[in-house]
This record gives C-alpha cells, structure tokens and sequence, in this order.
C-alpha cells in the first residue's frame, strides 16, 4: 500500500510541475523539474536530514541532553530497533516528530521544550510514539511528502518571482501579476493535497496504541497529548505547513493551512482510544 501511495505522489508532483509550465512557460517547468530530480537524488540518503534542515533541527549529543538519549535508547532496546539519530528544534512548545526512509536510516527530533513541559514518563511515551512510526516505515511516505510538496512547488515560485522582475517582455509580464499571485497561492492546496492523500490519520492511532503498550501506561500517553494541544495554543511553535504531518501532535493551530495541512485525527478521538484502551488492560489483568 505505502508502494501506491509512493506512485500517487510521483504523479501529483508531475501533476504540478505540468501545470506549472502551462501557467509560467516551459523554462518555469524545466526548472521546477531540476529541482525535484537534485532533491530526489540525494531523498534516499539524505531525507531525514533535508526534514531537518526544513525545521532549523540541530543535531542533539548524549552530551546535551542524557536524559533524551538514555529514554531513546531503553526504549530502542525493547522494540527492537537501531538508535535513531536525534535532533533539537527551537521552539517551548514540547513536541516531537521523525523522519527517514527506514529503520537505519532514521532521526527523532524534540522541541527544545518538550522536558521542562512534560514528566519523564510522558517523555517516554512521546518517544515512544515516534519510534513506532519508524517501526511501521510510516515516515518512508511521511518524509517524502514533506519534501517533495515544498521542494517542488518552492522551485516553480522562486523561477517565477525572477522572471516577473529580471524580463518586461516575458511571458509572466503578459500574464500579470495576479495571475503569478494566484498561481503562487495555488501551491499550498496542491501541496496539502499530496500531503493529506498520502499520510492517513489511522497511522496516529496505532502509533499512540503501540507507544502505550511500549512505554507502559496509555493514560501517560493520553496526558502527553492533552498537554502538548494545550501548550501549542499558549506559545505557537512556527514550523513549515509541509512538515506539520510528522509531528506528534500538528503543531498548526489555526488558519488557512491549519485546514489545509490537517492529518492528525481529533485530540479527544486519540485520547479516548488510549482510555479504553487502559479501561480493557485493567480488565485483562483483574
């Protein structure tokens, strides 16, 4: 399935830079085109960290940080899986995302917050969650989709600024400049389309149910969520539309692109999963 949803997005990416060149010219579509073919060169060994590049992440040291890397790797150890790299992002609100195309080629990355924020055990169980998604290869769509919807379409707008100012006889002067101010605004819904046809809600809920059963209690990580909805509304952490799927919880909080970008299922639907799931392991134990 994440085969066809990889297809899907190679054609919706062509699919924009097609009318892309429709819009602005053939060289706006060739340029666009460069664009995607670098990026998608150096995608396979270099995503996770182009991810990072978009969300200023730098790159965490056991140094900086123990008590990060000391729950990462525990929790690596009983899942089963290599120790990820880990990243920082500025930012108080506490988060967490990851990226990668597998499970050796992988990063978790924290906001610069997420301690001070939340107990040791909702810590866990954050990590937790990002670490099933790389168990699960969700992140091999995930990180893809993040840089293919911003790349490609970040090319064709860039090509079409420099034109609008370096050539008066262009074909974008003829067009004028509303026209390039739609096209441009156009990008996001194409890109929030990629996005939302291919990463599925349903991967938050199984990731939250595994981390639980992880990290041993799914009303920590119920709390986890609920804390971190609360603080991202008290101090907005500002990170790409494009990359806003990867995080534990959307970091978008409203607006135009919170529509547009929403992949995360409902706070109280997450949260209600993981009761009843708490509710049924108290039963399996009595």
């Amino acid at each position: 399935m994440k085969f066809v949803r990889l297809f899907l997005l190679l054609t919706l990416c062509v699919s924009l830079l097609v009318g892309g060149g429709y819009l602005l010219g053939t060289e706006a579509m060739f340029f666009g085109i460069l664009i995607s073919l670098s990026v998608l060169g150096g995608l396979f060994w270099l995503s996770e960290r182009i991810v990072m590049k978009i969300c200023n992440a730098e790159l965490l040291t056991v140094y900086h940080s123990p008590t990060i890397f000391g729950a990462v790797k525990d929790l690596c150890q009983k899942a089963n899986l290599p120790m990820p790299r880990i990243y920082v992002v500025p930012g108080e609100t506490p988060n967490a995302f990851s990226a990668g195309l597998g499970r050796r080629r992988s990063a978790i990355a924290v906001t610069e917050g997420i301690i001070s924020h939340l107990s040791a055990d909702e810590l866990r169980a954050v990590l937790a969650h990002e670490l099933m998604h790389i168990k699960s290869r969700d992140n091999l769509v995930g990180s893809l989709a993040a840089t293919f919807a911003g790349i490609s379409g970040m090319g064709i707008g860039r090509h079409a600024s420099a034109k609008l100012v370096a050539d008066d006889v262009s074909r974008l002067r003829r067009i004028g400049r509303t026209t390039l101010t739609g096209f441009k605004s156009a990008v996001a819904p194409f890109a929030a389309m990629i996005i939302q046809s291919l990463v599925k809600g349903a991967r938050e809920f199984h990731a939250d149910e595994r981390a639980a059963r992880l990290s041993g209690d799914p009303l920590v990580m119920a709390n986890a969520i609920r804390t971190m909805e609360k603080k991202k509304h008290q101090m907005p952490l500002y990170v790409s539309p494009v990359v806003a799927h990867l995080f534990t919880v959307s970091p978008l909080t409203t607006g135009r692109f919170a529509r547009l970008f929403n992949t995360h299922p409902p706070m109280e639907d997450r949260i209600a999963r993981l009761e009843h799931l708490a509710r049924n392991s108290k039963r399996v134990q009595a």
